[in-house]
């Protein structure tokens, strides 16, 4: 200490890895003199060089320090917690990010200072960094010390002494057979021009805690969000630019056309699109303060806590102003006032409400929401001057997606061209942003799986080495599910065309109506033709309707949601039109998306058969025929339905612009049958009396799962006869033809005809 000029109680700097604190400088007979010791709190490591310097300016006492608590359960209403901390903590030097603690009932309550004001009027607030640290186990115990001995040669930390007084040892001495290094002396003006670059207030007497929750906390976390990182919402940006920008950047244009600033706005849609990367990316553009308010972390249990937390930090933004308010998941703090809403929620949407009516004209401060459920946000809080501006932010296009990908893959090592990227995007239906990240990053785990696993290179030539590739996104894309499906993610068989035998025309009609309005967009737009908006397959039982949309779904690749017609009806009252709505809300978050109707018959039958008095059927069909052509038009969401009954179904189901293709599925004919036994018979060992052509012409009038009948009961017929069959014979098949017998009567086929002419005589007239 005397080497360095540093007596008892003078207040020194610390400076280890380049963070710097100021410190009183104690003696110890338990430290060496190659060591320093340090507080529990201060973080330090062994084998670290730290730079230690008398400070020679002046300290300003601080009037106000504003903390956040970091670990502990604390009460920020607690008065005797804030004289503890004050008391405990009295002489501490400070600066933002500043660790403080105090021992409280028992407990050590760590806290992270956010903000300091001098008694001179000066501030002190982190501008980069994270206000929250590392949770650590911190002792305030004055006599735990944390000591960095020097010795087993070279395991102690480094001195660098810095003194205005010249060393009276010589340095090669020193340098040689000690671990201290002595840098040139300097003076003592050198000293003070350094000091001042380092700002730290002091804790004294006068000094007020404030003590934060931390829904308070200010967001100053260093993001990389702007403008630039954002793909797929350009028009969301420049909605979001003219509402923020033009009145910050010309308030006196504003002013001088009597226009007052807008107060809010808010973003709604689909969560993982990103709203809150978009607000950010707002205050990072604008250079305006960003404050976060996450709406459930608001409310406390203490009567009128959450409206004083609202008041403070509304009045904390005005005091920083230009600053942003962004309220996530603000349909938590203000959901609609009915009467199951309690009285402590209608009392802070109230205080909301208020706080940005008496927001004052000549402060600019803005007051961002965001919700995935709109319509369950208190309806004052939309009107006009408060949050008016409404921009959703949905689930993004193919462009949009591709856009995405890009700016993703920008800082990862691939070899991915932009070609593959909009293949990617492409087949990506219904993903969001978020979701997009997260097949990135799949793709990038199976990319470091497949190199670890292949070499054992060390992590530099590893990292040099990995790369992401069209095979890592592919596996990724099948292994990751849009946010909207996960609800309602279903596992589709993987049943190709090539495995449904004949049907040509069947699979022709539903291709032209599912597969070609996205793959061929460019076609349908150079003629104006709009692709149907629904399909209704309908013939008799067993021929393959519910496996055609099977297929459908693996074939066109869009997402698939099969709902069985009873699953919707509920004994309670509103429940069964409830789950229409949702239905149709999944399908629409999902889309571009199948939803595929089996039985429809069971759902939507003639309105007015239904006996009873809830008459639930009727609810249920008014609600279905309002989803899928009423106001809300059903955008990227085709409907496919499979019944046996279609003289039950409603007709106005069945009109123009909703069900307008109708696809009649009928019996296997010849080429039909041939094809299904072909699929069926060649998977299996067969005699060379076996002749598929005899076979086929004897199951006329069979559909295709009682052929698929025939080849199974041949089969166990074989294995009946010998356990050790090796083939199936021709005697098998006729043992089989005998018992499965065709179920579908010559009348059954003259109605499906008689129906099938009926509907195409209305679709000709």
């Amino acid at each position: 200490m005397r080497t360095c000029g540093i007596g008892i109680k003078d207040v020194v700097e610390a400076c280890l890895e380049g963070q710097a604190s100021l410190l009183i400088a104690w003696p110890s007979t338990n430290v060496g003199l190659t060591s320093v010791a340090f507080k529990n709190q201060h973080k330090t490591s062994k084998r670290k060089t730290v730079t230690v310097k008398k400070h020679c300016g002046a300290v300003v006492a601080a009037s106000n320090v504003t903390v956040i608590p970091t670990q502990g359960t604390t009460d920020k209403r607690d008065t005797v917690l804030q004289k503890c901390l004050l008391h405990q903590n009295m002489g501490a030097f400070v600066e933002a990010g500043s660790q403080l603690q105090c021992r409280f009932y028992g407990q050590v309550l760590c806290f992270q200072v956010l903000a300091s004001r001098g008694e001179d009027g000066s501030l002190l607030e982190s501008v980069d960094g994270s206000l929250l640290a590392e949770d650590e186990s911190l002792d305030n115990s004055m006599r735990r010390l944390r000591i960095h001995e020097g010795a087993g040669g070279g395991d102690s930390s480094l001195m660098e002494c810095a003194s205005p007084r010249t060393p009276s040892v010589k340095k090669a001495s020193w340098s040689i057979h000690s671990p201290i290094a002595f840098s040139t002396p300097k003076s003592v003006a050198h000293h003070q021009r350094e000091s001042k670059e380092v700002a730290f207030h002091r804790i004294g007497a006068g000094t007020e805690i404030v003590v934060k929750s931390a829904a308070q906390q200010h967001d100053r976390k260093p993001t990389r969000a702007s403008y630039d990182h954002i793909g797929g919402l350009d028009r969301e940006i420049r909605q979001l630019r003219e509402l923020v920008e033009v009145p910050l950047k010309h308030p006196g244009t504003f002013s001088r056309f009597g226009l007052k600033p807008p107060r809010g706005a808010l973003l709604f849609g689909p969560p993982g699109t990103g709203k809150t990367m978009l607000a950010r990316a707002v205050a990072a553009e604008t250079k305006a303060a960003f404050i976060v308010i996450d709406g459930p972390q608001v409310f406390s249990k203490y009567y009128g806590e959450t409206e004083a937390t609202l008041k403070s930090i509304f009045k904390d933004a005005c005091e920083r102003a230009p600053s942003i308010v962004f309220i996530d998941e603000i349909d938590a703090l203000c959901p609609k006032r009915e009467s199951g809403t309690s009285n402590q929620e209608a009392r802070a949407a109230a205080t909301l409400i208020s706080l940005i009516d008496s927001l004052p004209v000549h402060k600019w401060v803005l007051v961002l929401g965001a919700t995935n459920r709109p319509n369950s946000l208190d309806t004052s809080l939309r009107q006009p001057g408060r949050l008016d501006r409404e921009i959703e932010i949905g689930v993004p296009t193919a462009p949009g997606r591709q856009q995405i990908l890009r700016k993703i893959l920008s800082d990862v090592s691939h070899t991915l061209s932009d070609q593959d990227i909009a293949e990617v995007a492409d087949v990506a239906h219904g993903f969001t942003g978020a979701d997009l990240a997260a097949m990135c990053a799949d793709a990038a785990l199976r990319a470091l799986e497949r190199n670890v696993t292949s070499s054992g290179a060390s992590d530099a030539a590893l990292s040099r080495a990995v790369q992401l590739t069209k095979a890592d996104m592919a596996a990724a894309l099948r292994n990751t599910k849009p946010s909207a499906m996960r609800e309602v993610a279903l596992e589709i068989p993987k049943v190709r065309w090539s495995d449904i035998g004949g049907m040509q025309e069947v699979k022709l009609r539903l291709q032209q109506a599912v597969e070609w309005p996205w793959k061929h967009k460019d076609a349908f737009l150079r003629l104006g033709a709009t692709p149907p908006s629904g399909v209704l397959l309908y013939g008799p039982p067993g021929c393959s309707k519910t496996m055609v949309a099977k297929a459908l779904a693996t074939e066109s690749g869009l997402n698939f949601i099969a709902i069985k017609g009873p699953e919707l009806f509920s004994k309670w009252v509103g429940d069964s039109e409830r789950a229409v709505r949702d239905l149709f809300r999944k399908a629409r978050a999902a889309s571009p998306c199948i939803v595929f109707f089996d039985e429809i018959d069971a759902l939507a039958v003639h309105r007015g058969s239904t006996s009873g008095s809830s008459n639930v059927g009727d609810r249920v069909i008014a609600q279905l025929l309002t989803e899928m052509d009423g106001i809300e038009q059903l955008q990227d969401v085709i409907l496919v339905a499979a019944t046996n009954r279609p003289d039950m179904i409603d007709q106005a189901l069945m009109r123009p612009g909703r069900l307008d293709s109708i696809v009649y599925v009928p019996l296997p004919d010849l080429d039909t049958r041939r094809e299904i036994l072909h699929l069926n018979l060649s998977k299996r060992p067969l005699a060379d009396d076996v002749i598929l052509e005899n076979l086929a012409q004897k199951t006329e009038g069979y559909s295709g799962a009682e052929v698929v009948a025939v080849c199974q009961e041949a089969a166990l017929r074989a294995l009946e006869e010998d356990i050790d069959a090796t083939c199936i014979q021709a005697r098998h098949l006729e043992a089989a033809l005998r018992l499965v017998q065709p179920r579908i009567s010559p009348e059954s086929v003259r109605f499906y005809e008689s129906y099938w002419a009926s509907s195409q005589g209305r679709h000709d007239a």
